[in-house]
């Protein structure tokens, strides 16, 4: 497969997303695909793959490829349904799929998340890249909003 990249949208500073296509994540990603994957991201703050549908194991071998992953050191409420320490749960479900209601102490958390926050620009050695997959979405609406801190630091 040759993996296409297409820019989504520019800022004043230069590229800020694209979409990557013609790969397979569910297989594995090594020579001329791991490259261009990796030079996206390099170039691009955010990169999407539509429809990949991954699952935790097939996400977190992809995740790999970017180098060695954090733990991700959450608060409990946050903790899976998993025993990968690597994730944590940003949704607003249950483990019986129900949603949780607004006074949950995870949604409530949720809530500052939903303000402003950087992954892991607190750490003395901060996380590379993070990798969100969406599991279950709504009909409409859900959006994940991404501000380039490439741009903010500049």
């Amino acid at each position: 497969m040759t993996v296409t990249v297409t820019p989504l949208n520019q800022t004043e500073t230069g590229d800020f997303a694209a979409e990557l296509s013609g790969i397979d994540l569910k297989k594995p990603i090594a020579g001329e695909d791991g490259e261009a994957v990796q030079g996206a991201l390099w170039q691009y703050a955010v990169i999407v793959f539509h429809d990949q549908h991954l699952d935790d194991e097939t996400q977190f071998t992809f995740s790999r490829i970017f180098g060695e992953l954090e733990i991700a050191g959450i608060r409990p409420e946050m903790k899976r349904e998993t025993d990968n320490p690597h994730f944590s749960d940003l949704s607003n479900i249950d483990g019986d799929g129900h949603i949780l209601p607004a006074d949950n102490e995870k949604m409530m958390f949720q809530r500052g998340n939903r303000l402003w926050h950087t992954d892991s620009s607190f750490k003395p050695i901060p996380a590379g890249p993070s990798i969100l997959t969406g599991r279950t979405l709504p009909p409409l609406g859900g959006d994940t909003q991404f501000a380039d801190m490439r741009a903010s630091f500049d």
